[in-house]
């Protein structure tokens, strides 16, 4: 079960927190596709796994998209923290990446976690609601969408259109 405290803010300063939530983000998302892999193969519904249904299948691969798009963020978040030491101002254009990119996966992942389980994953005793709640949590940490989105794009247009390209094909 993931604790219901501020997580992030045990493990890392001020400056790395909203890197330390994009991990647990990644995490918790990564979870969340898996109990919906797990349950759409072993719950039938007129006589087939639910999995077997185009539908559901489809949902399951927007879902699997929007999860492996935030672990190739938060990667590359951790590789550039790796590369300067866990300087934050050093990585603030991945941080503001990975944290927006994470933020706008957030309500796509639950939604379909939530809708290939039914009325069970919204239960105390099933796991899903102990990954999804702290995700909706998460995602107002250390700036909504509108915050990263800013700060994002001040970054971008700070650099130019050239200096934008060489900085990230540099890293």
């Amino acid at each position: 079960m993931i604790p219901d405290l501020p997580v992030a803010a045990t493990i890392a300063p001020d400056g790395l927190q909203a890197a330390a939530t994009v991990s647990l983000m990644a995490g918790a998302m990564g979870r969340a596709l898996a109990l919906s892999i797990e349950h759409v193969n072993t719950r039938e519904q007129f006589g087939r796994a639910l999995g077997k249904f185009q539908a559901v299948q489809q949902s399951l691969a927007a879902m699997a998209c929007e999860v492996r798009a935030v672990e190739a963020a938060a990667a590359a978040l951790a590789a550039r923290l790796d590369a300067v030491g866990l300087d934050p101002v050093a990585a603030d254009f991945e941080i503001a990446a990975a944290k927006l990119r994470a933020n706008r996966a957030v309500g796509v992942v639950t939604s379909i976690a939530h809708q290939v389980h039914g009325a069970i994953g919204f239960t105390r005793e099933y796991e899903l609601n102990r990954v999804t709640i702290p995700l909706m949590r998460w995602r107002g940490e250390h700036g909504n969408d509108a915050h990263w989105a800013a700060r994002l794009g001040r970054q971008a247009a700070g650099f130019g259109g050239k200096g934008l390209w060489e900085m990230l094909t540099e890293r």
